[in-house]
């Protein structure tokens, strides 16, 4: 993540002891999904591509616990003087500049970093959401905007029409405002001096993720809200209505065991090279049970990385690549069943599942855009699995990859006759 040529910085105030978390772990280390806070903040930093990262600590088990992992530490001495000594404390060490600011105890989507950025802000510019409902607005940093301006910040404020995300792009007025106001303890104090001179902007953020964990039942709602957020605009059918219904208690088990996503990932592609082997050795029906299973658990490496927050591009690629080689494995199980007569629709069953998952990869790379309604999911993976899955239980191989050949390849078709004006329409935006 760049801004004005140079590589953005980010700063983390980790020195907060959380008493009323009622835990005997320090804030910053405290478990939410299986992953302590502090490490969800810093993933989600270097997941939107921020790698000069700071963190201003208070206790030493926060220390020891990122110290060796490429971070800047600063030590925090007296805590008790609040955020906005740790945020002087911090800019100390940082080169002058545009720098982003997060609190380790506030839970963000990284995608909320990449858009704040996108928009390429000239000021120092805060993050707020205007859906009130469902917060403790007791508890939350208020904040009064006026167009993009935000006029007040503070938990005390009585009209406000949005609320503080914990998540800024702070310029050199920053720096300015807090160490010319050393009295101030918090954040509110330093930014409110920026509203009230006309140098504090907002960026509404309203509908991403974010939550700011003070108590224990704010951690429990937080593990509660992020599953509630796991399911995916691309997922089929089977997926909505079926697999999601199994995945999310089962993937919410798995993070607090601590269980990663690449570890699933691989028990996915296990389940599915059980399947081929049960149904090469002449066992149809736990062929299709454990091709349901290898659906189901690749819905789960997905959604633990978002509960641990260890979302990661290469995760996304070895997922990816095991589906592609589970697929396979799968169908040339099925067509070893009977060789001389299922080559054919073995064969037209493996180039049309592999092409369903190209078509939409070359689709989004080369416009940035889905197919939309039905040619999105018909027949992708969980789809394909489940027929699968019936006719393993029912017994007809053959019938099932004569099945998958047709609608696979048809849908393949479907999706060219599509993707034409789905580029001439891009061409178009760009001035082609």
């Amino acid at each position: 993540m760049k801004k004005g040529g140079c590589p953005i910085q980010a700063l983390v105030l980790a020195a907060g002891k959380g008493r009323r978390l009622r835990s005997r772990h320090p804030k910053p280390l405290l478990k939410v999904g299986g992953t302590p806070l502090v490490d969800r903040v810093i993933a989600g930093l270097r997941e939107a591509g921020v790698e000069n990262i700071t963190v201003v600590y208070g206790h030493s088990r926060v220390r020891d616990h990122l110290k060796g992992r490429g971070l800047r530490l600063v030590k925090n001495s007296n805590p008790e003087l609040g955020p906005a000594h740790s945020l002087r404390l911090g800019l100390e060490g940082l080169e002058k500049g545009p720098f982003l600011l997060v609190m380790s105890d506030h839970l963000f989507d990284h995608r909320m970093l990449s858009r704040l950025m996108e928009d390429e802000p000239r000021r120092t510019t805060l993050c707020i959401d205007r859906d009130l409902d469902g917060r403790d607005l007791k508890e939350a940093t208020k904040v009064l905007t006026e167009g993009r301006m935000i006029k007040a910040i503070g938990k005390g404020l009585s009209r406000f029409n949005a609320l503080d995300t914990g998540v800024f792009y702070c310029t050199d007025d920053v720096r300015e405002a807090a160490l010319s106001n050393r009295d101030a303890r918090s954040l509110s104090e330093v930014m409110g001096a920026l509203a009230a001179e006309g140098r504090l902007e907002a960026f509404d953020a309203t509908g991403t993720f974010w939550m700011d964990i003070d108590t224990a039942e704010d951690r429990a709602l937080a593990e509660k809200r992020l599953a509630e957020e796991l399911c995916k605009p691309g997922d089929g059918p089977v997926s909505r209505h079926l697999n999601r219904r199994l995945s999310k208690p089962l993937s919410q088990v798995m993070a607090r065991l601590g269980a990663t996503p690449n570890q699933i990932s691989l028990l996915s592609f296990m389940a599915a090279l059980a399947s081929a082997l049960s149904f090469a050795a002449g066992i149809p029906f736990w062929g299709g049970v454990t091709a349901q299973l290898s659906s189901i658990l690749d819905g789960c490496d997905g959604e633990v990385a978002r509960i641990r927050g260890l979302e990661s591009r290469f995760g996304a690629y070895l997922d990816s690549l095991l589906d592609r080689y589970g697929d396979v494995a799968i169908l040339l199980g099925m067509t070893a069943t009977a060789p001389a007569s299922l080559w054919l629709p073995g064969l037209l069953a493996i180039l049309g599942s592999y092409s369903i998952s190209y078509t939409a990869s070359r689709a989004e790379y080369y416009t940035g855009g889905r197919f939309k309604g039905s040619l999105e999911n018909v027949m992708n993976r969980d789809v394909r699995l489940f027929l699968i899955m019936v006719g393993g239980v029912l017994g007809q191989i053959g019938a099932t990859l004569a099945v998958l050949a047709l609608l696979t390849n048809v849908v393949v078709g479907l999706r060219l006759a599509a993707f034409r004006p789905m580029t001439s329409m891009g061409e178009a935006q760009k001035g082609l």
